[in-house]
């Protein structure tokens, strides 16, 4: 019982860890692109946005590529500036990552 116990929890420790490392791309462009100074991720960052591990359940993959492509200048909503100096490339991995999340309630 022990030895199971042990195993699954070594398991378990091993999917987070390979979790934290997929995706580094997106992962970087994140912060690189200052995205948690308004948006929160994995309980870090800014409040002034929707959390980015919300998207996945409001937003389609071509909506999330003409944001990210455009922004959003809305009276109404927050600013959001436009990412269009991203490559299609860099586009694909963070829409990627940003659907796979799991969704926060």
């Amino acid at each position: 019982m022990k030895k199971s116990l042990l195993t699954i929890l070594l398991v378990a420790m091993a999917a987070v860890a390979a979790s934290a490392d997929r995706h580094p791309v997106a992962r970087k462009l994140i912060h690189s692109q200052g995205c948690l100074a308004c948006h929160r991720l994995e309980g870090s960052g800014g409040d002034f946005a929707v959390p980015l591990d919300a998207g996945s359940s409001r937003l389609s993959a071509e909506q999330l590529r003409t944001l990210l492509k455009k922004g959003k200048n809305s009276p109404t909503e927050p600013f959001m500036p436009a990412y269009n100096h991203l490559s299609e490339e860099e586009l694909d991995q963070l829409i990627q990552f940003l659907l796979g999340l799991p969704t926060k309630p």
